[in-house]
């Protein structure tokens, strides 16, 4: 018997107040579109081409902030892409977060979940978003997209920086969708 990763994170009653505590701790508007990564930064994770695809979506009128949340042996060398691809101001590294409650808060305010991997296999950060009701963007056919459905309980792109963007521009340009 196979039973698939799961979660303790089961909801939050105050959604409004974790996002202004989300806002307050990140110096985020209310009216700010946020995209999260929750992981090790490590190239395996495909975070290159997550931020290629952030100044494709910016550079085609696309308007955001992303947080980063992790660490790993990366880190350095993507901060320094960012900076190079003019995305210092809206998109932040982090570090690690290890507070359960602050990370569930995170999930709540965070529009779309970016999650470009073809390294993992059942994520838990990706059920943790789930169960938060944020969506993701997910590369299809990768382990992190078994048994998800385009539109219905994900965005699904290709492996390129463009197609990635793309499922960005979708997500944003459809708010019902998203949060449905």
């Amino acid at each position: 018997r196979l039973v698939g990763n799961g979660t303790d994170f089961t909801g939050i009653a105050d959604r409004e107040g974790a996002c202004r505590d989300v806002e307050e701790r990140f110096g985020l508007s209310p009216d700010d579109k946020l995209m999260l990564f929750v992981g090790q930064q490590i190239f395996q994770k495909n975070l290159k081409k997550l931020l290629d695809a952030a100044a494709l979506y910016r550079k085609n009128g696309g308007v955001f902030k992303m947080l980063m949340v992790g660490e790993g042996y990366a880190k350095e060398q993507l901060e320094k892409q960012a900076e190079e691809l003019g995305l210092s101001d809206c998109v932040t590294f982090t570090g690690k977060i290890l507070d359960r409650e602050l990370l569930s808060k995170l999930y709540v305010r965070a529009q779309l979940f970016t999650f470009p991997s073809l390294y993992d296999n059942a994520p838990v950060v990706l059920r943790e978003a789930a169960a938060m009701g944020c969506p993701a963007i997910l590369v299809e056919g990768s382990n992190a997209a078994d048994g998800v459905t385009e539109g219905e309980n994900a965005f699904l792109c290709e492996d390129s920086a463009e197609s990635i963007a793309a499922a960005m521009g979708r997500a944003f340009a459809d708010e019902a969708r998203r949060k449905r």
